[in-house]
Parts: C-alpha cells; sequence; structure tokens
C-alpha cells in the first residue's frame, strides 16, 4: 500500500511538472509570437516613415519650385503695374480698369506666396520631426545588433560598421615585407595610429570639387601633399585610407571620428532602416529557430 501512495504521489509530481513544462512553453510561443509582431510592425513603421519623409521631400521641392515661380510672376507684375502707372494717360477708363485688374492679380498672387511659405514651413517641420524619429530609431537599431555576438553580424549582409576606423591587418601585411619579423608589429601599430590621426584630423581635408554633368561633387585631391607621402608608402595602405576617407564622407560629411553606421556589406554603403528592420527580422527569426530546436 505505500508503495503504491508512493507510485501514486510520484505520479502526480510527474503530471505537475508536465503542466508546468507545457505552460512554460506555451508563455514562451506567445512571447515569440508577440515579439515577431512588434518586430514586423518595426518594419512597416520604418517603410513607412521612410516613404513619408520621401514623399515631403518631394512635396518641399515642388513647393520651393513653385514659390519661385510666383516670386518672378510677382515682380513681372510689379514691373508692369509700375511702368503702366508711369504712363500718360492712366485716368481714362480703360486704362484704369487694366491697371485695377493688374493689381488684383499681383493681390492674388501674393496671397497665393504667403500661402506657399507657410505651407513650405509646415512641410519642412514635419520632414524635421519625421528625421528626428528616424535617427532615434536607426541609433536604437544600431545599438541593438552591436549586443548580438559578433559572428552573428559579421556573417550578414546587413550589419554595424565602425565608419572611420583603419583595418590594423594592412599595414601589419605590409610592415612584414618591409621590416625584420621582431619589429614588424610596433611599425604597424605605429603606422596605423599615425593615419588614423591624420583621418580624423578636422584640417586635413584632402578633397577638390569637380564638375560632373554640370553638378558640383567633391572627390580625392590625388595632389595633396599627404596622400602622396601615403601613396610612396605602398598601394595597401593609400587603397585603406582613402577608402575611409570616401566613407567617412558618404556617410557623414561632417564628422572625422570613427562612428558606428548601420552599413549594407555586399555593396559597401550606409544601409536605409528598411534594410536594417528586415535584417532585424532575420535574425530574430533564425534566433527563434534556433531556440526551438534546443527545446526538443
Amino acid at each position: 500500500i505505500e508503495q503504491s501512495e508512493h507510485d501514486k504521489k510520484k505520479l502526480e509530481q510527474e503530471k505537475l511538472k508536465n503542466a508546468m513544462r507545457t505552460n512554460h512553453l506555451r508563455l514562451a510561443a506567445l512571447e515569440q509570437e508577440k515579439a515577431d509582431e512588434n518586430v514586423q510592425k518595426l518594419v512597416d513603421k520604418q517603410t513607412r516613415e521612410t516613404k513619408a519623409i520621401l514623399d515631403d521631400f518631394l512635396r518641399l521641392n515642388t513647393q520651393l519650385e513653385k514659390k519661385q515661380k510666383l516670386e518672378l510672376e510677382i515682380n513681372h507684375l510689379s514691373g508692369k503695374l509700375h511702368v503702366m502707372e508711369l504712363k500718360p494717360g492712366d485716368e481714362d477708363p480703360e486704362s484704369r480698369e487694366k491697371i485695377d485688374k493688374l493689381k488684383e492679380e499681383l493681390n492674388e498672387k501674393i496671397d497665393e506666396l504667403k500661402y506657399a511659405e507657410n505651407y513650405n514651413q509646415d512641410l519642412i517641420s514635419r520632414e524635421r520631426k519625421s528625421s528626428d524619429e528616424l535617427r532615434e530609431a536607426r541609433e536604437v537599431l544600431i545599438n541593438s545588433l552591436q549586443s548580438l555576438p559578433r559572428t552573428t553580424s559579421c556573417q550578414s549582409q546587413i550589419g554595424v560598421k565602425k565608419v572611420g576606423e583603419l583595418d590594423p591587418s594592412v599595414f601589419l601585411s605590409l610592415c612584414k615585407r618591409k621590416f625584420p619579423a621582431a619589429d614588424a608589429e610596433a611599425k604597424s601599430s605605429s603606422l596605423c595610429s599615425k593615419w588614423q590621426n591624420e583621418i580624423e584630423n578636422p584640417e586635413w581635408q584632402p578633397f577638390k570639387v569637380i564638375i560632373v554633368d554640370g553638378k558640383a561633387s567633391e572627390a580625392l585631391n590625388e595632389g595633396d601633399r599627404k596622400l602622396q607621402e601615403l601613396k610612396e608608402l605602398g598601394q595597401e595602405p593609400y587603397a585603406a585610407v582613402t577608402k575611409v576617407l570616401m566613407e567617412l564622407k558618404d556617410a557623414n560629411g561632417g564628422r572625422k571620428d570613427p562612428f558606428p553606421e548601420l552599413w549594407n556589406y555586399d555593396q559597401g554603403r550606409k544601409a536605409n532602416m528598411v534594410e536594417g528592420a528586415r535584417h532585424a527580422v532575420m535574425l530574430w527569426n533564425a534566433s527563434k529557430t534556433k531556440k526551438g530546436k534546443k527545446s526538443r
């Protein structure tokens, strides 16, 4: 009887454990579903916000063109009105009617211009607000991706790159060829630090303005004294430093110190928020699959 009671108690404990395990798995599944939904909402939100910013930008350009056109029309009408008012015989009914009509048209254009200016200010405010929100979301995404294991982001098309930071291996490879093995590492470290400091120096701006298809753009000034000095070191360090300079200029024109950036490694450029959000979904789904396999 004692054995039977013991077995019965043991069976009840097993049932309780199984029920708790089932409940835990059910809660975990619900949490995963909720997380999936939240991540998908993030993707949808970022897609909408990116499109909204682009739409506002296009509308703003259209409004600015309209404003410029109105200003030209107002100047033209003002000049025409001034000439008509100075002409002799402006008191006859026909001339007076023309002047009044011109004044009315001018006032309408001025009202249109005021409306366009107010609308432009509204668009600028909305664009600024959307840009701020998008920048904050981008920072959150960058911080989240940085917290992942290094292997996860390094093997992906999208990840976080330290823009403006030199790759020390380029200088180490060069120094191993040029110096004795015992000195190579120290020489490499010294050279890498020197050129990292040069990159971060705000006074060094090795760029020149060129005109391409009628538009001004910046390009490397290959005649720059420091770039010439760098080229004498070798093609690899020259390519590494100039690549970092161009990445800094393209990613954030005014910044010289290294900073983390959402990056598309396949295309060698700054990734947009839609790419980043989709990548976050992919990582989450991969993590969910991995957890599911472990629990089996």
